[in-house]
């Protein structure tokens, strides 16, 4: 029989325990882990970011690792517990409670700061975009806010990837949205019957409507459009060795031009300046130009030598062609490109 139902706050949590048990559970813990008695835990735990029944049945449970802690199980999320979201603990065929972690008040209204690709004019093949926010948003209700029309107005239905749980970052202020790359392969059978989801030569309006809720509770004050012009379709990779370095500038910046508009989020991580022993050079890099140059400046003046930089292969283009191969290709006759490299490698050299 179940206990009643108790309140209680715990360590930063909020807790509505519907226990299968005679006693209350208590919770310890913070936005990055929770501890929950071994007796409510073991090896089936886990967690959902819902406080429906109905809704357990139907979307996955957070991703993250269990270790026990004694007399009870630590529970670390791979991604942050969000303030305001109400979490289910399941162990095997029970849901024993829910918690979340109590909202902040007096906390500035969140805005919509950017939208990656940030050129006006993008492939037809496009396949990521990305929503860059001011403060952690509220998961799972990206659809509720994102819309995409056509000329006359008209919301387009089933352009965008329904993930759940969605793709946020760690800070909880980035979202990826992928176009449905179902749409967007031409072998696949829902681009046969239902066509891709932009169209070269047409323009689009992409709709960020009000009211979307940060994880604090507090909504986007404001609508947000982006008109975007849609060409052809970029089914080639980025080749390196078109690529061009500029030579250091008074301040010791150097940049380097793709020619074309590259992944936002991937340019952060997957460009390296090695030195003439092959270590990092400490710096700071900046993007530019609609994300076709990757700026570097060192925290040190250059050295004379030679330098590399070192590309992770995992770097796309707007259409997520990486450097080893398209995203969309031919699977009978493949591609003369297609490599398997982890990186490449580019030099320069600084004069003495």
């Amino acid at each position: 029989m179940n206990s009643p139902a108790i309140m209680g706050m715990v360590a930063g949590f909020l807790i509505s325990a519907n226990l299968y048990a005679q006693k209350p559970y208590h919770l310890t813990g913070n936005n990055r882990s929770i501890k929950i008695p071994a007796v409510a835990g073991g090896a089936t735990l886990k967690i959902f970011a819902t406080d429906s029944p109905e809704a357990l049945a139907t979307i996955p449970p957070m991703l993250g690792k269990t270790e026990e802690r004694g007399d009870s199980v630590e529970f670390i999320p791979t991604f942050p517990f969000r303030n305001g979201v109400v979490y289910s603990v399941v162990s095997g065929d029970r849901r024993w409670f829910t918690f979340s972690i109590p909202l902040k008040e007096n906390l500035p209204l969140p805005k919509l700061e950017a939208i990656y690709p940030t050129a006006d004019t993008v492939p037809a093949n496009l396949l990521k975009i990305y929503l860059s926010f001011s403060q952690p948003m509220r998961e799972g209700l990206a659809m509720n806010y994102l819309f995409l029309l056509d000329e006359k107005g008209d919301t387009l239905p089933g352009v965008f990837l329904d993930l759940q749980p969605e793709l946020w970052d760690h800070s909880g202020k980035r979202l990826t949205v992928w176009f449905d790359p179902g749409r967007i392969k031409r072998d696949l059978v829902p681009n046969q019957l239902l066509g891709p989801p932009l169209n070269a030569g047409e323009k689009y309006t992409l709709l960020i409507t009000k009211g979307w809720p940060d994880v604090h509770g507090n909504t986007l004050p404001d609508v947000f459009r982006r008109n975007i012009t849609v060409t052809g379709a970029d089914r080639q990779s980025p080749d390196v060795h078109k690529w061009k370095i500029s030579s250091p500038d008074h301040n010791g910046l150097i940049a380097v031009h793709f020619g074309e508009n590259m992944d936002r989020a991937l340019l952060d991580h997957c460009l390296t300046i090695l030195d003439t022993n092959d270590q990092p050079v400490p710096g700071k890099t900046t993007i530019s130009d609609h994300e076709s140059v990757w700026q570097f400046t060192p925290d040190q003046p250059w050295q004379p030598g030679m330098y590399k930089i070192r590309v992770d292969a995992r770097l796309e283009d707007l259409a997520g062609n990486n450097l080893n191969r398209p995203f969309d290709r031919d699977m009978e006759t493949g591609s003369q490109r297609d490599t398997d490299k982890p990186w490449f490698l580019l030099e320069f050299s600084i004069p003495e």
